[in-house]
C-alpha cells in the first residue's frame, strides 16, 4: 500500500539484513522482506508478533521476531545494514548508541518520525503522541518530565540526538 513508499526508496538487495525496530503490526515489514534478504523485527508484544508472522508467511526472505527483552539481551554487533525506526522516536532515543554499534561498517540508520514544528500541527491537528494541540509547537512548555516523555522533535533535535549517539 501506500505506507510502503516510505522505504520503497532505501537501496537493498537480497544480500542485506536488516533490523526493523518499531514494526508496530508489520505494515512495512513485507515490503522490506522483498527488498533485503533478512528482516529482524523487533515487537512489543507477543500479539503484535503474532500478526507479523501472520502477514508475513507467504513472503519470500529470511524473518526474525523478537520480543523486546530478548532483542535488549542478543549481541548484534556490526550484522545490520539497514536499521530502520517508523515514528515512536523518543522510546529509541536512549538506544542510539547501541544501535549504531548494531550497523555494519557502511550500514545506514533510517529514521521517520513527524515534525514538532510540522505544518499539520500549525493547521492545528492534535500532536501524535500527546493528543493535545499545538504542545510541540509551543516547544512542550508545562512539560516536566519533557526529556522521558512521548514527543515529536524538529529537524534539529533529530540531528542533535543522532550526532550525540556518534551518527554523522
Amino acid at each position: 500500500g501506500i505506507r510502503q513508499n516510505l522505504i520503497d526508496w532505501i537501496p537493498m538487495n537480497k544480500d542485506m539484513c536488516v533490523l526493523e525496530r518499531n514494526p508496530e503490526c508489520g505494515a512495512l515489514t513485507g515490503k522490506l522482506l522483498e527488498k533485503a534478504g533478512a528482516v529482524t523485527c523487533v515487537a512489543e508484544d507477543a500479539q503484535r508478533a503474532g500478526i507479523i508472522k501472520a502477514r508475513n508467511e507467504t513472503t519470500e526472505g529470511t524473518l526474525t521476531i523478537l520480543s523486546e527483552p530478548d532483542f535488549l539481551t542478543v549481541s548484534c554487533l556490526g550484522k545490520y545494514d539497514v536499521i530502520l525506526i517508523v515514528g515512536s522516536f523518543y522510546r529509541f532515543k536512549e538506544e542510539l548508541v547501541r544501535l549504531r554499534e548494531q550497523l555494519k561498517p557502511n550500514g545506514r540508520l533510517i529514521v521517520a518520525d513527524a515534525n514538532r514544528l510540522g505544518l499539520k500541527f500549525f493547521a492545528g491537528c492534535r500532536e501524535e503522541y500527546r493528543g493535545t494541540y499545538f504542545s510541540g509547537v509551543e516547544g512542550y512548555e508545562n512539560e516536566q518530565d519533557i526529556a522521558v516523555s512521548p514527543r515529536c522533535y524538529t529537524k534539529g533535535e533529530y540531528t542533535k540526538c543522532l550526532k550525540e549517539a556518534g551518527f554523522a
